[in-house]
């Protein structure tokens, strides 16, 4: 039986990993490290602040060498869309505890969270009724690196 200690370590290396029932516990515990740090976004006009762009921190306090790896290790895993969820909820939380009226949350999604086998539509509206927002009070930002394709699918719906 492997450790936690074990279980990290292979989730932050470059080693072959293999996909478990037991891999979003131990991304729950990692969820629990990372954290996010909110970027404003201004008006060139007046100043007036419009949004702020949740950026994750604590990664290397995670055991991940960079942001990207976080991800890159959670899609090989096949928990990326879980990881996702886990991380809009943090990031609403923690947004909500600003108490700032008429200002959005910036939200980054990885694009390859639509291969994941338990992708599914309407859990973001789920997840901002639970943290007592609406549709207006978050917008995507979507990937860049790759997959567009895969982004003009998913807006064409029009679910998230």
């Amino acid at each position: 039986m492997q450790t936690a200690s074990a279980d990290i370590n292979r989730l932050t290396t470059n080693a072959p990993t293999s996909k478990h029932s037991n891999s979003i516990g131990l991304w729950k515990n990692i969820v629990e490290i990372l954290d996010f740090a909110f970027q404003p976004i201004v008006s060139i006009e007046n100043g007036e602040l419009l949004a702020l762009e949740a950026l994750l921190r604590n990664y290397q306090k995670a055991g991940f060498c960079s942001i990207p790896s976080v991800f890159d290790e959670a899609y090989k895993e096949g928990v990326l869309y879980k990881l996702d969820l886990l991380l809009r909820r943090k990031a609403l939380s923690k947004f909500k505890k600003l108490n700032l009226n008429g200002v959005q949350l910036f939200y980054n999604l990885d694009y390859r969270i639509l291969d994941m086998p338990d992708f599914s539509y309407g859990n973001t509206k789920k997840i901002l009724k639970d943290a007592g927002f609406n549709k207006n009070h978050i917008c995507f930002e979507l990937s860049e690196v790759g997959g567009k394709h895969a982004w003009v699918n998913y807006l064409r719906v029009g679910r998230f």
